[in-house]
């Protein structure tokens, strides 16, 4: 069965361009944050969508990785007197890092011999750690950001819900007054709120609401209708990537359709008309 996360980031809808690069510092810094607290993990997946960001690690160990360390000391002509007794100098470092002088072996450093003791630093339950996410939250950087009431905390727009979940159990920690739960939110006008009782169900029990949490399912959602008017309406449509993506980031559910304009408005150079179309949809 092995062990789950989920973290999610329920806001108000995000600007389109600020989307890739908010889930991109969102994997790398999970990333990071995993290898530096020594947790091991199976697979990390995020999604993105106007109104989120989240993360799921999947097959998470269930506690740290125990690590043996080698801590260096004084030099021995300090450590020890010259009658060869261990000095408080020897005897102070080995207590600070819970050892004695028995444990005490010896190492040169260029030409200088140091005392040196080997720790271990056991792995503390991997539950304990993780509502230090809160810091990876936090932290992710936007091109400008907003405060909102008698917030102090920055970000791209007011954060409205937060789900952070060690496989059921609710992962306890606030953020600009937002307390965790397991409760998430469906499309804004077609879905509703609900319970996530799996980390692994996430992206399932919300395209259940509506919401397609994946982005590049999303562009082909969008491909897809489009062929489908293409084959049914004989037209043809330029793709432009970068359009894609944009309208991609801009609804959590899209849905394509065919429209026309009366052919007054369609006298000006193509170019003024997909242009002001591209830039003012």
């Amino acid at each position: 069965m092995g062990n789950h996360v989920l973290f999610e980031i329920g806001v108000e809808e995000l600007p389109a361009r600020f989307i890739d690069e908010a889930e991109n510092q969102l994997f790398a810094k999970t990333k990071d944050w995993l290898e530096k607290s020594r947790i091991d993990y199976g697979e990390i997946i995020t999604y993105s969508t106007p109104r989120r960001l989240a993360v799921v690690i999947k097959s998470i160990a269930k506690e740290q990785t125990t690590i043996k360390e080698e801590v260096r000391g004084p030099s021995v002509n300090i450590a020890k007197d010259e009658n060869g007794e261990w000095t408080k100098a020897a005897i102070g470092f080995t207590k600070g890092q819970g050892k004695t002088v028995d444990d005490i072996y010896f190492k040169n450093v260029g030409e200088t011999p140091y005392v040196f003791v080997t720790k271990e630093i056991k792995g503390r339950p991997t539950k304990d750690i993780l509502p230090s996410f809160k810091n990876i939250v936090t932290s992710i950087q936007f091109p400008q950001s907003m405060r909102w009431g008698s917030e102090s905390i920055a970000y791209a727009r007011p954060i409205r819900w937060l789900v952070a979940l060690y496989n059921q159990d609710i992962i306890p920690f606030k953020i600009a007054n937002v307390e965790t739960s397991n409760i998430t939110y469906g499309h804004r006008f077609l879905g509703d709120h609900i319970t996530i009782n799996d980390p692994r169900e996430y992206e399932q029990t919300l395209a259940e609401q509506y919401v397609i949490v994946d982005k590049e399912k999303r562009e082909q959602h969008i491909l897809k209708g489009v062929q489908k008017i293409e084959d049914e309406q004989n037209v043809y449509t330029m793709i432009d990537k970068q359009l894609l993506r944009e309208v991609c980031h801009l609804v959590e559910y899209p849905t394509v359709f065919l429209g026309t304009f009366d052919q007054s408005f369609l006298s000006l150079p193509q170019e003024v008309l997909i242009t002001s179309m591209k830039e003012h949809q």
